[in-house]
């Protein structure tokens, strides 16, 4: 009787694998001209059809990517050489089903994309493992709100590459302010034409730069008592290099700065779950002059001086995104942060009140820093210059 059943097995196993093959599938695989320096940033993705069906990859569940080399969803996994997650600078696109966003890969056939890994994620110089998460695909394409059956290949096997480069926080912001990308989990009431979580996000790469430059400068004695050191860069839109802020009283201006920075950093971070971002309205500026571009609306001090954005809003104009901001160190970005410079911080010696608005220009802002450090630290536009001026 063992004998019979196990011919049967063997019988029916070519065709319990023809079965099994019976339709689309999609294999996956990265691979780049030179791994162990990669100068370019570049890798090819290969997405084969190894079934015997048509495959249809639908627009935003393939690496397709727009304008300069962004792509439209978050589809990689990439591993710094730290062993962090590198994080995603790319968009994040909702596109209605239709027929014309398929792509069809016929059966046997492969479609190969071309990447730029360090444009779409936070990359460090080293090497980097990176993988394409499963891709999701289906046997024919959907028009409208229909249902149709889908499936979703392996993840691709890693590839270990060696980038030269790090993702230039300066040069990379400025792609997060265009598209249509809204982050689903973003707090927003901005229409989807518009990409207020790439604002934020580019907010976010220009104040970790500034973290990274305040926590290198910064020194803690053994009684627990923090001592900032300014840079040259720092001294020029702050106020002298040479002078060390007394500690502990914050009554110079570059300790005011170095809190206001840290401040804004916990509140745009996850750190310590602080992480809850402002609401971005681009509704209103109705009261503020037709020139205005921004402003802030905040219901108390509480929530904010203890990290907590989501009860405020920063209200932009409707045409916010579309205009060119004034000034070459001035972009989106460092004018979402000048309003975040505008809100009340807390400290160990109680609530340091807001920004104001003194120093318009980049001429008026740096004699504030030579004459009052003190009022060069008050002042948002020296926050704003400071961010967006390496």
């Amino acid at each position: 009787m063992r004998k019979v059943l196990l011919g049967l097995v063997l019988a029916l196993a070519p065709m319990m694998s023809a079965l099994a093959a019976h339709g689309p599938h999609l294999t996956t695989s990265i691979t780049t001209a030179n791994p162990a320096r990669n100068e370019d940033g570049l890798v090819r993705v290969k997405l084969l059809n190894d079934g015997d069906a048509d495959a249809y990859v639908f627009v935003t569940h393939m690496p397709t990517t727009v304008g300069k080399g962004r792509l439209m969803n978050d589809l990689f996994e990439v591993v710094n050489a730290d062993g962090e997650e590198a994080g995603y600078l790319g968009q994040i696109v909702d596109v209605a089903r239709n027929k014309a966003d398929y792509t069809r890969i016929p059966a046997g056939k492969a479609l190969t994309l071309t990447v730029n890994i360090p444009i779409n994620y936070e990359t460090r110089p080293g090497v980097s493992r990176i993988s394409l998460k499963p891709i999701k695909f289906e046997s024919q394409p959907l028009d409208g709100n229909g249902t149709t059956s889908w499936a979703k290949s392996d993840p691709s096997p890693t590839l270990e590459v060696w980038f030269t480069h790090a993702t230039p926080p300066y040069e990379t912001f400025t792609a997060l302010l265009t598209g249509p990308g809204v982050h689903p989990s973003a707090a927003v009431e901005c229409p989807i034409t518009f990409s207020p979580q790439g604002l934020i996000d580019a907010g976010k790469a220009l104040e970790e730069a500034a973290w990274v430059t305040v926590r290198n400068n910064t020194t803690i004695d053994g009684q627990g008592r923090i001592t900032y050191h300014p840079d040259e860069r720092w001294g020029k839109w702050f106020g002298s290099r040479t002078e060390v802020p007394p500690e502990a009283t914050l009554s110079s201006g570059n300790a005011r700065a170095t809190a206001r920075v840290m401040s804004i950093h916990y509140g745009l971070s996850t750190q310590l779950g602080l992480g809850k971002p402002p609401i971005i309205r681009c509704d209103e500026c109705d009261g503020y002059g037709p020139d205005t571009r921004a402003h802030i609306e905040h219901p108390g001090i509480l929530s904010i001086a203890l990290g907590d954005y989501s009860k405020v809003s920063v209200v932009l104009c409707p045409s916010f995104f579309a205009l060119k901001p004034v000034g070459k160190p001035v972009s989106q970005a460092s004018i979402l942060l000048h309003e975040m410079s505008h809100f009340p911080i807390m400290t160990a010696l109680g609530v340091l009140q807001g920004t104001g608005d003194d120093g318009e220009t980049t001429a008026e802002a740096l004699a504030l820093a030579k004459s009052n450090p003190y009022a060069a630290a008050n002042a948002a536009n020296n926050h704003e210059f400071w961010f967006n001026n390496p």
